[in-house]
């Protein structure tokens, strides 16, 4: 259950029944054998999707505007850190590939 391997048999209708209420494991069971493979999980996935989309939007709208301008600015610096690492690691290896030459 941590993300590693299957997920055990029992969880996975648990999950399932917790996110289609009223349906009994039975249902739920025929409804996976119905549909294509994997469908069912894809519902659930666009779900998760819409409601932090949602919440996001809504927490834009109601966030100071500088406060998000900030936050916004600090995240492309992150992103911007994480990309000039990755170019100095790659260059060090192709520095250290042509010193091999």
């Amino acid at each position: 259950m941590n993300g590693a391997g299957p997920q055990p048999l029992a969880y996975t209708f648990s999950r399932l029944c917790e996110e289609f209420p009223g349906r009994l494991p039975s249902e739920i069971h025929a409804e996976i054998e119905r549909l294509p493979d994997g469908f069912l999980f894809d519902v659930i996935e666009m779900r998760a999707y819409a409601g932090t989309k949602r919440a996001y939007d809504v927490s834009e709208k109601q966030q100071d505007e500088s406060l998000l301008d900030l936050v916004k600015e600090i995240e492309a610096e992150l992103v911007q850190e994480e990309i000039n690492e990755r170019r100095r690691r790659e260059e060090a290896a192709d520095g250290r590939h042509d010193d091999q030459r």
